[in-house]
């Protein structure tokens, strides 16, 4: 699998950095936008926005220098579930939007905290005391600070090694938080080392489930040609060390995925369907459950039902409309055993998904109280589900994996639950359409 690294163009300086000189990594050319150095317009924004519109939040983003920091906004922008941001910055980027609310290097962090739904807290490291000083504090609730030179303090290192954060965290790194011999960027820089950096670092990729990272910090392209060269080989090391960091942790080859839908839980279900994992978007044809149009699910749920397999396809897609329909009025609940994964070979197959969060049973069983029925539909999402069974304080039962069409028993708040392993609806299953159709029909008797 390639790592996921992008690299944002506007000031062509890292065409002069050999790390960044790599087929694999993704580049996009900003340096046409107008209206994007250290302030950036509706019409910047616009096209910023569009230019990412393909890309997740996770990877590595280079996002050229500290002038540009405020495109770690457009990146946690993608984030669609509760998360906290840690910033590495001798700037805690706070400031009020000082020309007609435009959105800055110096006030992106105050805009996340303003405008996205998701952020529950923000760790600010590095900073000056005396900027931390002029932070306004009603704010204060959601920010932690560690400054640069609290970080001298071993007491500090102990309390940032114990720091929990809310959800799954999201990295910015601003090289201006380096002393000048670890980097050098246009802005005035803090006092820490480039060592020291990396140990911060490691405490949060060790503790916490990274979504992705952003780094800034380049240095001026106005400097001359002997400075520049000097500084640009600086900051290719600097650049280089905290690539093999994130690489040492599998943030780059082995990104987490987490599940793109709401679990689907009609108050009066019967019957729980609970894959795996769902296939990468570009393999959807509905944004619903089972989207992959060779998938056989609904096919089976045709014929079980309509005696027609195609009853829910409409040309080379699932009717989406129709099909939750049919979930609400059958009263069919479903999600799958994963909320989140890591794909290591880049596909949808079950045998290179490792499960990072396993789904909450007790909180989705506890929202269908009618449900007496689970069916695990297919090998993986059963192996996972018996992992949950054993090892969940609510739950706390060792069962054998049952045979395929047959279940076991297992209790949940005094609701008995019968557990049923389904055959995959997957067409790598070797099984015809009508026998699958025959075993998920025991599900409805």
């Amino acid at each position: 699998m390639k790592p996921i690294i992008i690299i944002m163009n506007f000031t062509h300086i890292y065409e002069q950095e050999s790390l960044l000189k790599n087929k694999d990594f993704e580049w996009i050319d900003c340096s046409e936008i107008s209206g994007t150095n250290c302030y950036c317009d509706d019409d910047a924004i616009n096209k910023l926005t569009e230019k990412i519109a393909s890309y997740g939040p996770d990877g590595i983003h280079f996002i050229d220098s500290g002038n540009y920091h405020y495109l770690s906004k457009l990146w946690t922008d993608k984030i669609t579930r509760p998360f906290s941001l840690v910033v590495f910055d001798h700037h805690p980027d706070m400031q009020p939007s000082l020309f007609d609310n435009l959105l800055s290097c110096g006030c992106w962090v105050k805009e996340v905290l303003d405008s996205n739904p998701f952020i529950r807290k923000v760790c600010i490291v590095g900073a000056s005391e005396m900027l931390i000083k002029n932070v306004d504090t009603s704010y204060q609730d959601r920010l932690i600070f560690y400054s640069d030179q609290a970080l001298n303090h071993e007491e500090t290192w102990k309390e940032f090694a114990h720091l929990h954060l809310d959800g799954p965290v999201y990295i910015s790194v601003d090289k201006d938080v380096l002393n000048t011999e670890s980097a050098v960027t246009n802005w005035d820089q803090g006092s820490l080392s480039l060592a020291t950096l990396e140990k911060l670092l490691s405490i949060i990729l060790k503790n916490q489930e990274v979504i992705g990272v952003d780094i800034c910090g380049e240095c001026s392209t106005t400097l001359n040609k002997f400075e520049i060269q000097k500084y640009i080989a600086l900051n290719n090391r600097a650049n280089e060390e905290l690539v093999r960091l994130f690489k040492a942790y599998r943030m780059l080859y082995f990104c987490i995925e987490p599940h793109p839908l709401e679990p689907f839980l009609p108050l009066h279900a019967k019957v729980l369907l609970l894959g795996s994992f769902p296939p990468q978007r570009s393999r959807w044809s509905m944004n619903f459950f089972y989207p992959n149009f060779q998938n056989d699910m609904w096919r089976i749920m045709g014929l079980i039902f309509f005696e027609n397999p195609l009853h829910f396809v409409t040309g080379r897609r699932f009717d989406e409309v129709l099909v939750r329909q049919f979930c609400e009025e059958k009263g069919i609940a479903l999600y799958d055993t994963a909320q989140s994964v890591i794909r290591q070979n880049n596909n949808a197959s079950d045998k290179f998904l490792e499960v990072v969060i396993p789904v909450d049973l007790a909180a989705i069983l506890a929202r269908i109280p009618e449900c007496n029925t689970i069916a695990t539909t297919g090998q993986k999402a059963t192996e996972i589900l018996l992992t949950i069974l054993s090892e969940g304080k609510e739950f706390n039962q060792q069962l054998s994996i049952p045979a395929p069409g047959s279940f076991v028993i297992f209790l949940f708040n005094q609701r008995s639950i019968r557990l049923y392993r389904m055959p995959s609806s997957s067409r790598a299953y070797p099984k015809p359409l009508k026998e699958k159709a025959e075993a998920y029909k025991e599900l409805f008797r």
